[in-house]
């Protein structure tokens, strides 16, 4: 990790290296270690990748499937025990599941009202923007 930490602040943005640290200092702090020791070595091969990479100049795309593939199950299992960490997909699945009831409400309107706007995917979305926000600001948003 002190490798990575002198490289050009481009590359650092684009690994998302305060969130590494952030993600790292949370892993030492779960219990129990056996429940995540796969998820360590999953870290640590992520880590040894973009230390044998950070001259090569990776792309964007080679980042974001490589987060996909090491980090993002990291974060599912931790998700439980350190609230906060989200992923930039988030909005889309709560949006998503927002529209069932909207569209339940729309068709089959409740005591003769006529249902025009959609509250619950309204709701949903300042929700998620909401915890988007924090997470970034924690340095927990993937």
């Amino acid at each position: 990790m002190s490798s990575l930490s002198n490289c050009d602040n481009q590359f650092l943005d684009r690994i998302k290296y305060k969130s590494l640290t952030v993600l790292i200092g949370d892993l030492k702090l779960y219990k129990p270690k056996s429940k995540i020791k796969h998820h360590i070595q999953k870290l640590v091969e992520y880590l040894i990748f973009l230390d044998a990479n950070k001259n090569k100049g990776l792309s964007k795309k080679e980042i974001v499937k490589d987060q996909t593939e090491h980090i993002v199950p990291i974060i599912l299992t931790i998700q439980e025990r350190f609230k906060g960490y989200a992923t930039k997909s988030y909005y889309i699945y709560i949006v998503l599941l927002s529209l069932i009831p909207d569209s339940v409400l729309y068709f089959f309107t409740l005591f003769g009202l006529n249902y025009k706007v959609p509250i619950f995917t309204i709701m949903a979305v300042l929700y998620s923007i909401w915890q988007c926000l924090i997470a970034y600001q924690n340095n927990k948003l993937w």
